[in-house]
């Protein structure tokens, strides 16, 4: 599947996170600045950039990120049932 990725995408900063091309990740999120994120996300075009957390500093992102598609999920973000992303 072929995706145009637009010129600025929301960004989240995880720890140990990277998104593979065509590969499905489903992770799950606690802080309520990423559920909010999420519920913006699905709600748009589905895409988000995931960067992976600095190891020096905690709030900084390593400088490559990746871009995935939210291609399900079951409730609302403020439940616990977490989404299913694909690299791509």
């Amino acid at each position: 599947m072929d995706i145009e990725i637009p010129s600025s995408l929301p960004v989240m900063i995880l720890s140990d996170v990277c998104l593979f091309p065509g590969t499905p990740c489903s992770l799950c999120m606690f802080e309520p600045r990423n559920r909010f994120m999420l519920a913006d996300v699905l709600d748009g075009n589905r895409l988000i950039a995931v960067a992976m957390r600095s190891r020096d500093e905690y709030e900084q992102m390593e400088p490559v990120a990746s871009v995935g598609v939210i291609v399900q999920t079951g409730a609302p973000p403020h439940q616990e049932t977490p989404p299913v992303w694909r690299g791509s």
